[in-house]
């Protein structure tokens, strides 16, 4: 009795409140009904691996080689663009949101590779958020809940939360990862995968034959390959289930279902970086003798914002959705005192939640450094790192205006080294005969014009006259706006003030310094390369 049934009841005891909490009248339904417009909320899981067996196949076609079909589903809960719009205009973050108005679409992610691991779960993660990105329906700084099961090594382990800490970074959201109860994770989005499956087998059972490539019939190809070319399943079947379901019928529509299908496809030939990641997560509470439950396993909110930078994320035992516990973390990052994550307001206890009488300080916020383990694949980090490098570049590429004033990184290696400039050009790459000490051709390089410090005076600066020719990857602000650069206190008395007044000085602030500081901390952080680092300036 003593060595099995109580410690089961013990554990059915911890289990049966995260069944009730975690679950769709709780946090869920609290989650739900405080989406704001510009946030979006999904659900996500993996159907089983779907292997092709095709009906009328002679042995000798398919004998230990049948090739399987990988299927993430993602539903999608966001408010249309003149919602968002609307919303940002009134600049009213307490308002009430009619979560009528929002709309559903489903997003299946079909893949001829096998993986199904945190990598491809962050590839069609960044899949999904360019295409919200490219038609304006998440903005900077949103806020993405992601509810999924608890699936280690898909979502819930230190390779998981390091893609996460990327993904905030390269977009600038928040991504707040929300486990589901062990056992409890089934939900719509396991339906429409097992329907869509469901679908497909069924076509299995009528194979297209060589006469037939232009049959009316719809029927999947018995090959894998034609002549040279690679036949890729997961093309063929997103072309089917696009042309089966990709609009829900008129009476789904009015009862508020899902509005969009979407398939999207990996082929065999892509590459998904990261797959052989080994990292590890530090920070956690170190358990005494006898004291369980005090690991990831335990913690079922994993918070990601760009605030915190790479490779470190928040994590908390439930993922509170109360009213209290949103605006909480959207509590402005405090820049200005030096603070460390943990002793920031954004991650302090929150008295005013929901469930505070019930979780005391068992649901306070752990701050988790993930690092690489002894035999990680460095390269690997490298390729991982430099694609989200490249997608910061890229906006701040975009950010830049010819008068503008921004900010590079004179020593990669020094933390608090940068030079504030004006922008002479836009961005462009380097041409023959252009070339000039570590500036090769096809570098994308800006003009710029260095602002000096004012001696004897605290971030007061004129333009300068001397000029330089700068990398666009050594670039770490793009637009310094004018609201948050220039001040009208008085000018500080200093020798020659009415001659230094004549040359318009402006005044950078305390909290846009600490934000160009947090970016070299990022961008040390991402830069592992020793190439990268070797032509950096």
């Amino acid at each position: 009795m003593d060595e099995y049934y109580i410690p089961m009841l013990e554990k059915y005891a911890y289990h049966l409140p995260h069944v009730i909490l975690l679950g769709k009248n709780e946090t869920s339904a609290d989650r739900s009904k405080n989406l704001r417009p510009g946030d979006i909320e999904t659900s996500r899981d993996y159907a089983e691996r779907l292997v092709f067996e095709k009906g009328k196949e002679i042995m000798s076609q398919h004998f230990g080689s049948h090739p399987s079909l990988s299927m993430e589903g993602v539903g999608l809960r966001y408010f249309p663009l003149e919602e968002v719009d609307k919303y940002y205009k009134n600049n009213d973050m307490t308002a009430e949101i009619d979560q009528t108005l929002s709309k559903k679409h489903f997003h299946s992610h079909l893949a001829d590779i096998s993986l199904q691991n945190a990598a491809s779960t962050h590839h069609n993660m960044c899949k999904l958020l360019d295409i919200l990105q490219e038609k304006n329906i998440i903005r900077l700084y949103s806020t993405l809940f992601c509810n999924t099961d608890g699936c280690s090594k898909q979502y819930r382990c230190a390779v998981a939360m390091y893609f996460l800490s990327l993904l905030a970074t390269r977009y600038t959201i928040s991504i707040e990862r929300l486990i589901g109860a062990p056992g409890h994770g089934k939900g719509y989005v396991d339906g429409l995968n097992a329907v869509d499956k469901q679908f497909l087998k069924r076509i299995m059972m009528l194979i297209k034959t060589p006469t037939e490539e232009h049959s009316d019939v719809k029927k999947i190809s018995m090959h894998t390959v034609k002549g040279e070319e690679h036949h890729s399943h997961a093309k063929e079947c997103a072309k089917l289930l696009s042309e089966d379901r990709s609009k829900c019928d008129k009476k789904g529509k009015k009862r508020g279902k899902i509005e969009d299908r979407n398939y999207h496809v990996t082929d065999k030939d892509t590459l998904i970086k990261g797959s052989d990641l080994k990292m590890k997560a530090k920070g956690f509470h170190t358990a005494v003798k006898g004291e369980l439950y005090t690991g990831l396993r335990a913690h079922y909110h994993i918070h990601a914002d760009p605030d915190l930078g790479v490779g470190k994320v928040a994590v908390r035992r439930i993922p509170c959705g109360c009213t209290t516990c949103l605006q909480k973390l959207r509590t402005k990052w405090d820049r200005l005192n030096e603070l460390s994550p943990e002793q920031q307001p954004r991650f302090a206890r929150n008295e005013n939640c929901k469930y505070s009488d019930v979780f005391g300080i068992y649901n306070d916020w752990t701050i988790l450094h993930i690092d690489k383990t002894k035999d990680n694949d460095n390269d690997d980090l490298n390729d991982v790192n430099m694609e989200v490098l490249d997608s910061i570049l890229m906006r701040i590429s975009s950010e830049i205006k010819v008068s503008g004033i921004g900010a590079y990184m004179k020593n990669p290696e020094c933390n608090d080294d940068y030079i504030i400039v004006k922008w002479d050009s836009l961005p462009y790459a380097v041409q023959k005969g252009d070339e000039k000490p570590n500036i090769n051709i096809g570098d994308v390089v800006v003009n710029t014009t260095k602002l000096n410090c004012i001696n004897g005076t605290n971030n007061w600066f004129v333009i300068g006259n001397k000029r330089k020719i700068v990398k666009l990857s050594s670039v770490l602000h793009g637009n310094i706006k004018f609201e948050e650069l220039i001040h009208k206190p008085s000018f500080p008395q200093i020798k020659n003030r009415k001659k230094i007044m004549q040359k318009d000085p402006i005044k950078m602030d305390d909290e846009c310094h600490e934000t160009i500081l947090d970016a070299i901390y990022e961008r040390q952080h991402l830069m592992l390369n020793d190439i990268y680092l070797n032509n950096y300036n």
